[in-house]
Formats: structure tokens, C-alpha cells, sequence
């Protein structure tokens, strides 16, 4: 072995630290609270998404029954029974879409023309509410508001 080999490597194990115990747990800590931040995220980023189904959903429901509204017959002569003026507060129907229960509420009142009494116009507020929202934003009620012109022909 050569002597100026021996004395580098002298100097260089002097030279050389590792981590210490303290330098590792700071490390560790640092680490978790990272994580534990990144898994809150995660968390909340799981209910929103939820809370946008909620909503998606509620919209769905609102159309689909708008639509069965807008297609029954409202003319001078036969007027489909479902399009019958409803009370101050119609009952709510249960709904249920993907394992999750809705509300759906259908108002339609009678709008008669000025200086006239012979409804020829109705207007029609569909209103859906999920009864158990994933999050705050979610539970709001989605209504459609609509107005349907009676026709002419028989």
C-alpha cells in the first residue's frame, strides 16, 4: 500500500458525515406532514367530485321529467291529465338513480293571457334536491322553469 493513498483516505474519512439521527427524523417528519397534506387533498377532492355527481344527477332527473311534461298533449280539446293546475305545494316524488334517493317536485300553474280568464299558457318549475348530499354546495335544489303555449289544433 502506498503511503500517500493511506493519508487520502485519512482525510477524506474525516471530511465525511453522514446523516444524523436528529437530520433523519426531521426528514421522516417533514416527509409525513407532506403526505398527510397530499391525503387531505385527496379526500376533498373525492367529496367534490361526488357533490358534481349529486348535481349532474339532479339535473338529469329534472330534464327527464320537463320532458315528460313538455310532450303530453295540451291542446283546445284534450288536455293530458299530468298537466292539471297542481296546489301551492305539490307532493314531492321519490327518485332514486345510482343507489342515491332525490326529491322531484313538478309545480304547473295556469297563465292566463291579460284581460282574458281561459288559461292558454302554462308555467311549469321542475325542482330536484338530492336527499343525502356528499357536501354543502351539492344539496342545493336544481330547478327548471319552462313555459307551455296550448295549441291550436285539435
Amino acid at each position: 500500500m502506498n503511503i500517500r493513498s493511506k493519508k487520502k483516505r485519512e482525510k477524506s474519512r474525516r471530511g465525511e458525515h453522514g446523516f444524523t439521527l436528529i437530520e433523519t427524523t426531521i426528514g421522516l417528519v417533514v416527509m409525513m406532514v407532506v403526505t398527510l397534506g397530499s391525503a387531505t387533498l385527496f379526500a376533498y377532492a373525492v367529496r367534490n367530485n361526488s357533490g358534481g355527481n349529486d348535481r349532474a344527477q339532479s339535473l338529469a332527473i329534472a330534464q327527464q321529467a320537463l320532458e315528460t311534461l313538455r310532450n303530453a298533449r295540451y291542446t283546445v280539446t284534450v288536455m293530458d291529465p299530468i298537466l292539471q293546475q297542481t296546489t301551492a305545494t305539490p307532493p314531492p316524488q321519490t327518485v332514486r338513480r345510482e343507489g342515491r334517493p332525490y326529491t322531484l317536485t313538478a309545480r304547473i300553474d295556469d297563465m292566463p293571457p291579460p284581460g282574458s280568464t281561459v288559461p292558454t299558457m302554462k308555467i311549469i318549475t321542475v325542482t330536484v334536491t338530492p336527499q343525502r348530499a356528499s357536501s354543502f354546495w351539492s344539496g342545493g335544489s336544481v330547478a327548471i322553469v319552462t313555459q307551455r303555449a296550448r295549441s291550436d289544433q285539435p
